[in-house]
């Protein structure tokens, strides 16, 4: 069956056939031992992705039963195949959009838990904490982070980011006996113990009944069902299942304490004014990126006319080019997640309207309107759109078209996290860069960190800041990306 297009139902019920207390234990084994980013692209590892992984885990503990048969760590990997040889449910199907649908739910599936775990840990205090608002906070005020997580956001991430490393090198597991190891006590002496395991298992840990509590991975649902929420995002760690706690997917730990994951946290609390709160916040931390650039100028965003006629968000001026940055804190829905049809008109309202913020700033300054006389005129301009979290294939000229994105200068997206290894070019102007990359025909459509690998990079000053202020953490090895 594995080598055959196989269908989502079909997927299910291989993963049923294992007990749960068996299984599971083996997917954390292996997501452990296959976390780091591309390791599982060869060998024996060839796709047991940390997405494949997570959906085999959240069918397990939300549809499996007992009383079946024990699992083999080849059975995991059968499970890996036959997630890989489920048919998508309407690539073929020839209907408008279907091509595009595909590759949103290809993108959305992948990118989120591809992304650098010093990034991820690091920018939720350099947002939350050390980034100022311009506007009167509704909800981040002081306090915030303890009312909504049960401790300080600096303890929240040390627990998560000990949870994720221990589980990283103990094969998936994780045990709260271990608090008392002589190798933690820089972590606990700085967060307490008693305040350690109250918050691990208030935020951080579910049982059966949690992730049965999920019941969209029942039989005869819908084929977008792997698309959907899973609540491994949630409570990335999984208890009763024998004696230690089990991190199927080291990657959901990371993905907890990364802002993604506070926002997630922060809307159920407090909805929209939370969400405006972050919008504020991720606006200005942008504004803290762009400022390491060495060799250009910024500007903040610029009100030419009464009322909402504002310019982008930031403009950034080499001497040899002018780049339009506009941010956008908005997460993507299921809808997008699913590519499904109401996907184009939510990614139009979302991202769709800053092609046009970018068009009309171009036009006045192309129109030398005196608002933006500091603006150099004669110089290539470029725009940027900056999201919180990855919006894959955006950029693609189908995808565009669908959203009804026609920018009258060249633009991309970038999310966030390569926004910060960009600003970190250590021996190349980031303006001669753009410039370079986006004049080359061959790389209409990339993403702008295609070329990155390979291309060294220097310390980024808004992480070491907030490096230094977590007490209980190790210094992440300078340009690695890994902590």
């Amino acid at each position: 069956m594995i080598d055959q297009d196989i269908t989502d139902a079909d997927f299910i019920g291989l993963v049923r056939r294992y007990k749960p207390s068996s299984l599971v234990p083996l997917i954390a084994e292996v997501g452990a031992q296959y976390a780091h980013k591309g390791s599982w692209l060869e060998g024996e590892g060839f796709g047991l992705t940390p997405w494949a992984l997570s959906d085999i885990a959240r069918v397990s503990l939300v549809a499996g039963n007992e009383f079946r048969r024990d699992a083999t760590r080849g059975d995991v990997i059968d499970c890996a195949k036959a997630y890989l040889a489920t048919r998508d449910p309407e690539l073929e199907s020839g209907q408008p959009g279907a091509i595009e649908g595909f590759f949103l739910r290809l993108g959305h599936e992948q990118m989120p838990l591809q992304q650098s775990p010093e990034g991820e840990i690091v920018r939720s205090t350099a947002m939350f904490e050390q980034t100022p608002p311009r506007l009167s906070p509704k909800v981040i005020k002081p306090g915030w982070d303890v009312e909504l997580l049960g401790c300080t956001l600096s303890q929240y991430v040390g627990i998560g980011f000990m949870v994720y490393a221990i589980a990283y090198q103990h094969r998936g597991r994780f045990s709260t006996r271990w608090f008392d190891l002589p190798g933690l006590e820089k972590i606990t002496s700085e967060i307490p113990v008693d305040v350690m395991r109250r918050v691990l298992d208030q935020q951080f840990t579910g049982d059966r009944e949690f992730f049965r509590s999920d019941r969209s991975n029942e039989n005869n649902v819908s084929p977008f069902r792997r698309f959907t929420y899973n609540p491994l995002l949630g409570r990335p760690v999984v208890s009763g299942i024998g004696n230690e706690l089990l991190v199927p997917v080291p990657g959901q730990v990371v993905r907890k304490i990364s802002p993604q994951g506070i926002w997630y946290a922060g809307v159920c609390e407090w909805g929209k004014a939370f969400a405006d709160d972050v919008g504020d916040l991720f606006q200005e931390y942008v504004g803290r990126l762009l400022s390491t650039i060495p060799d250009a100028q910024l500007h903040r965003e610029i009100e030419y006319a009464k009322g909402q006629n504002r310019s982008v968000d930031w403009i950034v001026v080499w001497d040899n080019l002018v780049l339009l940055v506009e941010v956008k804190a908005a997460r993507s829905t299921e809808h997008i997640r699913k590519g499904a049809p109401e996907a184009w008109g939510e990614l139009a309202e979302k991202l769709g309207r800053a092609h046009v913020q970018i068009s009309k700033t171009d036009e006045k300054i192309a129109e030398r309107h005196s608002k933006f006389s500091h603006v150099p005129q004669n110089l290539p301009r470029i725009g940027l759109i900056v999201t919180m979290e990855p919006y894959p294939f955006i950029d693609a000229e189908m995808i565009r078209s669908m959203i009804g994105a026609s920018p009258a200068v060249p633009t991309r997206g970038c999310s966030c996290n390569v926004l910060e290894w960009l600003v970190r070019l250590k021996d190349r102007s980031l303006g001669e860069y753009l410039l370079d990359f986006m004049n080359d025909p061959s790389k209409e459509g990339w993403e702008l960190d295609a070329d990155m690998p390979g291309i060294e990079v220097g310390p980024n000053p808004v992480f070491e800041d907030a490096w230094n202020s977590y007490k209980w953490s190790p210094r992440p090895e300078p340009g690695t990306g890994e902590p």
